[in-house]
């Protein structure tokens, strides 16, 4: 489970994973500019699936909690918002919603139940939202790679190894980078580029 990316906007924490998911906490009261308590939140939504999960687990601990010297311990983490109901949802929403229900066990069927939609449009929704992130994580990593050191680097024979780790991302992204910005196969291209400097 590693994070690929964080945004933070206003009480909102949105954590990119490395899996293409992603989750949101909201903080309140004086924790909601607190940096760890909001990872700290993620974290245990992740692990745990859903913020209905997160609360139940939250009230076993507490019951196994003793308080010294008569403090009581704060809450590790606010109420979890309501969730929301389908007829109020959008289709960003839905489509967030039903990939959340897919990750947590539910079938197709059962998150069409849930959200007012066939099996079908269920998949669909999950589906789509997948693409979405796996794009915004794609995009996340891009973003790290410099076009023109990467194409000076390559120029001056680096192998594609050492490039990737120039830029702390992997040799697929090096290579995927690559076509998109010439249309060519990187191990086509270093061929045919090394051969016309030796002629030279």
């Amino acid at each position: 489970m590693e994070i690929v990316k964080v945004i933070r906007s206003g009480k909102a924490t949105i954590v990119f994973w490395s899996d293409g998911t992603k989750t949101i906490v909201k903080l309140s009261g004086e924790d909601f500019d607190n940096f760890e308590a909001a990872i700290s939140a993620a974290v245990l939504k992740k692990a745990l699936g859903s913020r209905a999960k997160v609360k139940a687990f939250l009230e076993e601990v507490r019951e196994v909690t003793t308080c010294v010297g008569g403090v009581m311990m704060p809450d590790p983490l606010p109420e979890p918002e309501p969730e929301p109901k389908p007829e109020s949802m959008g289709v960003k929403e839905k489509s967030a919603e039903a990939l959340r229900l897919y990750e947590s066990g539910k079938s197709y069927e059962e998150i069409g139940k849930t959200l007012n939609l066939t099996k079908e449009t269920a998949r669909y929704y999950a589906n789509r939202e997948r693409a979405r992130l796996r794009s915004e994580s794609e995009s996340a990593v891009n973003s790290k790679v410099d076009i023109g050191k990467m194409m000076a680097l390559l120029e001056a024979g680096w192998k594609t190894e050492d490039v990737a780790i120039e830029f702390g991302v992997t040799s697929t992204t090096i290579r995927n980078i690559f076509y998109k910005h010439t249309g060519l196969k990187l191990g086509d291209w270093r061929k045919n580029y090394f051969l016309k400097a030796s002629n030279n």
